[in-house]
């Protein structure tokens, strides 16, 4: 039963992040300011497309401040942005699904009424108690699933 949650959480996750970058422009992106007469400083999130013969926008976050690089949170947000692009998404899946088969392989169910026990040259603890090979990426999975951190370990 937890060898099922655990890797069927995590392919969650990795199906999740295929299906949110299939359509978005191709990364790497970068940040870039931009000034409008109007509006101030602008911190937008672009991308080089040969394709397109050009630059592409990609996000635009405005500062409404007319001084350049304001104490505001757009630049920050803007630089995570551009950080985080779509090429993210399939190294990450593949991590997420790399541990989704180790669980499979690995997690054996308890004796009656336990807890099931993680077998392998790294660990023979107990899922959710003396295991913890699997918190960090089921972290992972829990934000990018949309549940809570404060799910338990199944």
């Amino acid at each position: 039963m937890a060898t099922n949650t655990i890797a069927n959480k995590l392919r969650e996750a990795a199906a999740r992040l295929r299906g949110e970058s299939a359509d978005t422009t191709p990364g790497p992106w970068r940040r870039h300011d931009t000034h409008l007469n109007t509006g101030g400083h602008t911190a937008t999130v672009l991308t080089e497309r040969q394709e397109l013969n050009g630059v592409e926008l990609v996000a635009w976050l405005p500062s409404w401040s007319h001084e350049p690089w304001a104490d505001r949170p757009c630049w920050s947000n803007s630089r995570w942005i551009a950080l985080v692009h779509p090429g993210l998404a399939e190294p990450l899946a593949v991590w997420l699904e790399e541990y989704a088969r180790w669980a499979t392989d690995s997690i054996e169910e308890g004796e009656e009424g336990g807890s099931p026990v993680h077998e392998s040259e790294y660990c023979d603890g107990e899922i959710g108690k003396n295991c913890r090979c699997f918190d960090r990426v089921l972290a992972v999975a829990r934000v990018l699933n949309g549940t809570p951190q404060t799910e338990a370990t199944p």
